[in-house]
């Protein structure tokens, strides 16, 4: 029996923390594991910063006094598990003092170390900048959601680092045909990422202004785009898979920058869950998830994306089929299921390398 102390960024209201964590926790319990959770922003906190609000300073101190509190148990535990960071915005060194004698592994789906090494302030930089090379250096395995995050770790010392993608529960996603019009463009995300979607106004005005096409937006009611008919609807776990069960092909635009870089493509993912084509800029882990012509279609330029979602509005065979293709993908490389025993295997395996 290994005991396990889970360190989430978020509560499971987080998309990273849900699915890189949460996730896995019911079958990792069958498998045997012992595992406590501790998350150090609360439920709260993500819809205060999509409202843009500012965050409640009183719950960040309860945040920090209570992971110092669960940090303060790390020696009850086999191992640590941690999402990112122990406490963000501390220096490595003195996070580090907390919890010396208990290994870790740390969990990275994001390029996290970006917000301290490119911050507009000379003082946050230095203290932070290099704050995760320690924390790569000394976890005892580095569990990276892409090649990208992959090669980071190396590139800083990392003893150990395995790939494992955010993947979905495939039993949440329902394959259905989608025969009903207008033609549905479909997006997930949040009013912080709704901003990638200008990337493509143009291409979405021009498919609307043809007739017949539409965008549903999950996560950002109110959204709209000139020119663009827009379907805004709140986002919540106990409806997302229905949602994106009703579009016909789901679009992941991104600019190709070093954050954009190390993203991990959930949204690709969830979409192919659904067995529904793909449309992506080829970026970070976009180039890996899509298989053009087989899964969906790359695109970079105003007139690739047209001809890319053109061409899957008007050729319903090629888009079942696609469909499909995806949704298979998603089952065998994408899924909580093929990656479970991975996982399994680097926190059984973690304690004993330390």
């Amino acid at each position: 029996m290994i005991r396990i102390l889970l360190l989430t960024k978020y509560d499971e209201t987080g998309a990273s923390s849900r699915q890189r964590c949460f996730l896995f926790l019911s079958e990792l319990r069958k498998r045997g594991f012992v595992i406590d959770v501790q998350s150090f922003f609360n439920s709260d906190y993500l819809p205060r910063l999509y409202k843009g609000y500012r965050p409640d300073a009183k719950a960040i101190v309860r945040s920090y006094a209570h992971r110092l509190l669960a940090m303060r148990r790390a020696g009850d535990y086999d191992l640590i598990w941690l999402e990112k960071e122990f406490l963000p915005w501390i220096p490595h060194l003195l996070e580090w003092g907390a919890f010396a004698r208990t290994p870790y592994v740390v969990d990275f789906d994001d390029a996290w170390f970006l917000r301290y090494q490119n911050h507009p302030l000379a003082l946050v930089r230095w203290l932070l900048g290099r704050k995760f090379n320690g924390t790569i250096r000394k976890a005892a395995c580095v569990i990276a959601g892409n090649a990208t995050l992959e090669t980071w770790a190396l590139s800083l010392g990392a003893r150990r680092v395995v790939q494992i993608p955010t993947v979905v529960d495939t039993t949440r996603y329902k394959i259905s045909p989608v025969t009903q019009a207008p033609f549905t463009i479909g997006w997930v995300g949040t009013p912080v990422t709704a901003a990638y979607l200008a990337l493509v106004h143009d291409a979405l005005r021009q498919l609307c202004a043809q007739g017949g096409v539409r965008l549903r937006v999950i996560g950002v009611p109110g959204f709209r785009l000139e020119g663009v008919d827009v379907e805004a609807l709140p986002w919540s776990e106990e409806t997302e898979a229905d949602l994106l069960s009703d579009i016909h092909v789901g679009i992941m635009p991104l600019p190709d920058g070093p954050w954009e870089r190390g993203k991990c493509g959930y949204k690709l993912i969830q979409y192919m869950a659904a067995g529904r084509p793909v449309v992506a800029s080829p970026v970070g882990a976009n180039v890996d998830i899509v298989s053009p012509g087989k899964t969906g279609f790359l695109a970079t330029t105003t007139e690739e994306w047209v001809r890319a979602l053109d061409c899957l509005k008007n050729d319903l065979g090629q888009r079942e089929q696609m469909g499909l293709l995806a949704r298979e993908e998603v089952e065998e490389s994408y899924s909580l299921e093929s990656q479970i025993k991975k996982l399994s295997d680097i926190l059984k395996d973690s304690p004993m390398r330390s």
